[in-house]
């Protein structure tokens, strides 16, 4: 069976969700009390495609963006709105600590993984050389200099 949204391209809200709407736009727009501060250039739509609500606004070079959006008509789409902020959250900078931490999880996962074959090859080495009976010594052979016309040995 085809969705009245698939076979028409609209949606039917109850007079409820339309307050809600009405309510959420008006949010989006002048801001509320969850700390979004409000865009008029923003508007609440909804995706003929997914179905899904979508905020649209317009940047400052004229082009429009989808700021958030949410399966369902409710206060999630101010809480997205609110997080991704950027005049109020530093979105690049938390790009940049998560890249940080994940950079930091990798070394420490590559340094604990170095140290775990640091501690196998110690073990082998120490195996192959200290148990022998017959250990392997090393002979410093004796060095000569030259004073003068004669070789003297040292």
């Amino acid at each position: 069976m085809i969705s009245e949204l698939a076979s028409t391209g609209h949606v039917t809200l109850s007079i409820a969700q339309v307050g809600d709407l009405c309510d959420i736009d008006s949010r989006i727009k002048n801001g509320d009390e969850s700390g979004w501060r409000g865009d008029p250039t923003m508007g609440i739509f909804v995706n003929a495609f997914t179905g899904m609500f979508e905020v649209w606004g317009i940047d400052r070079r004229g082009n429009q963006y989808c700021a958030a959006t949410h399966h369902q008509l409710d206060h999630t789409l101010l809480i997205k709105l609110r997080e991704g902020d950027p005049r109020t959250n530093d979105v690049w900078q938390n790009v940049l600590e998560h890249n940080a931490k994940v950079k930091a999880d990798l070394k420490a996962k590559d340094d604990e993984n170095f140290a775990v074959i640091a501690d196998k090859m110690q073990h082998a080495i120490r195996r192959e050389f200290h148990g022998r009976r017959n250990p392997i010594t090393v002979v410093r052979k004796p060095t000569a200099r030259v004073t003068g016309d004669d070789w003297v040995e040292e």
